[in-house]
């Protein structure tokens, strides 16, 4: 990575300032009739582009050449057998890892989802703290919260138990 960083902020300049540039050549219309979203969008576009090619150059293509030399290496050395042991190996792990990944993706926005709703809970009941007191409704929004709570705590659990499993199977 130490290698492309350079690579990688000289490009996106380069496109930030052209970027920069075309829309000062833009006609008055144009920045009249768009929205501060527009110039926003192309921000984010370029910060876009650097994670695209952080992923790219920093992790996708030295795991392909890394993995082109081995089998070369295994191919070369050892014969077509071990390399196709190695390969199905590979493959299976995988696609192991993806398929699990995916469930757990899942999980995880499950468990987002119930933290979320449990940050909304709290939110609103303190929020509504007089209307509460006034109908005493304190052990109604305890209820409430308590079984929020219990399945922010059963999907944490879900997901890490998840993360477990993958380990042990990678």
């Amino acid at each position: 990575m130490i290698l492309v960083a350079d690579f990688i902020q000289r490009g996106l300049r380069k496109i930030s300032h052209e970027s920069f540039v075309h829309l000062h050549a833009l006609d008055l219309n144009f920045h009249k009739t768009s929205s501060k979203n527009t110039v926003f969008a192309i921000n984010r576009a370029i910060r876009s582009i650097e994670s695209a090619l952080r992923f790219t150059l920093g992790f996708a293509t030295p795991i392909v050449v890394e993995f082109t030399l081995l089998c070369g290496m295994i191919g070369f050395y050892c014969g077509p057998i071990y390399l196709a042991n190695m390969i199905t190996t590979l493959g299976l792990y995988a696609y192991f890892s993806k398929v699990f990944s995916d469930k757990r993706r899942v999980q995880i926005r499950q468990k987002k989802d119930a933290e979320k709703k449990q940050e909304f809970t709290l939110n609103e009941s303190i929020m509504n703290y007089e209307t509460v007191k006034a109908f005493t409704n304190e052990k109604l929004e305890d209820r409430k919260y308590s079984a929020i709570l219990d399945k922010v705590r059963d999907s944490a659990n879900v997901v890490q138990k998840s993360l477990s499993h993958l380990n042990i199977g990678q």
